[in-house]
């Protein structure tokens, strides 16, 4: 096939792709990054650090959810 019968860059084709399926806390463990200015643990959002808020965080992906309320001390 030659250049011209292809009517898609690969990087049109990448671009128009559909995004990964991740829950919220997979999306945070893979690209969340917290800042020395706001945190004492800078670096990359880690999850297992933290595990209570795994339920969360995943709620917000629920399409069952309307509300989410979260009471801590």
């Amino acid at each position: 096939m030659n250049a011209l019968a292809e009517p898609w860059w690969p990087e049109e084709r990448e671009a128009w792709a559909l995004p990964e399926e991740l829950t919220v806390s997979e999306w945070a463990d893979r690209y969340r990054l917290l800042s020395p200015r706001t945190t004492a643990a800078p670096g990359p959002w880690r999850t297992e650090r933290v595990p209570y808020t795994r339920e969360i965080l995943d709620a917000f992906s629920d399409p069952w959810a309307e509300e989410i309320t979260f009471v801590a001390s």
